[in-house]
């Protein structure tokens, strides 16, 4: 079903501005949804819209960047609103497990220019880990999923965000909450989006590592998605030399196909 986009304005800067960008980031993503300009004030009156530039995606509210908050970030919302209806259609995904460790932030924080310079999604996962396995306690549960899932949620809007005056300059970044074990939901995860990078911190030492033992190996021994380990004080820079190290030569194909699909992303 073709999705069906309606902006309304007058030709100012402004709606020009909202034409051009979702013409530039539905291209990119390689969707063809219906984009009609409206421009005349009686249809303005009959939705009831009273600033413009608004958007109307498939008929359902209008949103009116004006009114909205930050017009650089409403812009930003119905981008990304359109886009994730398609799942951002040819985008390519990151996923990043976080737990709200230093060391999980950092990888964030590498994964997002990471993704900003190359056109893909950031997707966050944080696994709620049950207390008891053996004895569930649904209460319990629901209790730990709330405030894992509002915690999220925070993290997600404080970074889905751009800094300064440049319009839609970071990547995009989705918030997903699972429960179980962090390995086992994070490459489940990453596999259904189809993603093409896994990124997460390393060097954490809590409760969490100590019971499971270390999920990093975990997930270097049971992905065929590449996987980066990002080291707890390492910054984004480009990646000039890549050292391949194998047990047999079985595993030099599968392993040369992942370095050039990182490759995609670091040269």
């Amino acid at each position: 079903m073709t999705m069906n986009i309606k902006v309304y304005g007058t030709g100012t800067s402004g709606y020009q501005m909202v034409l051009s960008t979702l013409n530039h980031f539905v291209s990119k993503a390689g969707l063809e949804p219906k984009i009609t300009q409206i421009t005349d004030v009686v249809d303005f009156l009959e939705k009831k819209i009273y600033a413009v530039p608004a958007v109307e995606i498939n008929d359902e509210a209008v949103i009116s960047l004006k009114t909205n908050g930050s017009f650089n970030q409403s812009l930003r919302e119905i981008v990304k609103n359109v886009l994730k209806r398609e799942n951002y259609g040819k985008l390519s995904h990151l996923v990043v497990p976080i737990d709200f460790s230093e060391s999980a932030i950092n990888a964030f924080f590498y994964a997002q220019k990471l993704a900003s310079e190359f056109d893909a999604v950031v997707d966050v996962v944080h696994v709620t880990v049950p207390l008891n396995f053996e004895i569930p306690d649904h209460q319990l549960l629901e209790i730990q999923m709330t405030t894992a899932e509002k915690e999220l949620d925070q993290f997600v809007r404080k970074y889905d965000t751009d800094w300064g005056t440049d319009i839609l300059k970071n990547a995009f970044v989705e918030g997903h909450s699972e429960v179980g074990f962090p390995a086992d939901r994070t490459l489940h995860l990453a596999k259904n989006i189809g993603a093409k990078m896994i990124v997460m911190g390393a060097g954490n030492n809590d409760l969490l590592t100590t019971i499971l033992g270390s999920t990093t190996k975990i997930m270097i021994n049971n992905t065929t998605i590449p996987l980066l380990v990002v080291p707890k004080e390492a910054k984004f820079k480009p990646i000039k030399t890549m050292v391949l190290a194998i047990e047999s030569e079985e595993d030099l194909k599968p392993s040369m196909e992942a370095i050039a699909q990182i490759k995609k992303y670091i040269t």
